[in-house]
């Protein structure tokens, strides 16, 4: 008797995957990390607790999984940072960058959460937030020091505690429609950090 194709089973194997992180995402966002129990994402993944360890070995490997998501999801983002024109266009490339971020954030925010919190005690997850984290802040810099040379180190403290709070005020409904509040932001946030001096 002949064995199966390997192909069919990395397929299957990637779908088992793809719906246990999709399952973990949902929980996650729910309960937060500390609630969270593998018990809850293997019902709602819908599979058994022998198939959940047969890819991570506990919650916080399915943490690391959705981080790696999460930094090639931000990584287009990071680029764009450079490239903020300082003219009026670049309100515009802001808003378009804050509507992405918002939806990286809705897709990974306890990710986010627990690398800006650093509430889980994981070296991979750790390292991954210093390096994601640090690329967004070093783009920022590098942009922030061509229109403020003199205080860009002030501004990107300033600039990165306005991202890190903007999907919470997109969300608010005291801030409106989201289109309305993202387009403010990013009208303050070209013209604070972005316009020349």
């Amino acid at each position: 008797m002949s064995n199966p194709p390997q192909e069919p089973t990395r397929r299957q194997g990637a779908a088992t995957r793809r719906r246990l992180l999709d399952a973990a995402t949902e929980v996650l966002a729910a309960k937060g990390f500390e609630a969270t129990r593998i018990d809850d994402v293997v019902t709602a993944a819908g599979v058994s607790h022998g198939t959940f360890y047969l890819y991570y070995a506990n919650k916080e490997d399915i943490l690391v999984a959705l981080a790696e998501e999460c930094t090639a999801a931000l990584a287009p983002l990071v680029a764009a940072l450079a490239e903020v024109p300082a003219d009026e266009s670049g309100s515009a490339v802001v808003r378009s960058w804050l509507t992405e971020y918002v939806g990286v954030h809705r897709s990974y925010g306890v990710v986010i959460r627990a690398w800006v919190e650093d509430f889980v005690d994981d070296e991979r997850l750790a390292e991954l937030g210093r390096a994601t984290l640090g690329s967004i802040a070093d783009a920022l810099l590098a942009r922030l020091r061509t229109a403020h040379p003199d205080d860009a180190g002030t501004r990107l403290v300033a600039l990165l505690a306005m991202i890190e709070r903007a999907p919470a005020v997109v969300a608010d409904p005291r801030a409106g429609e989201e289109s309305r509040a993202i387009e403010t932001l990013a009208t303050v946030i070209h013209r604070s950090f972005f316009a020349a001096a």
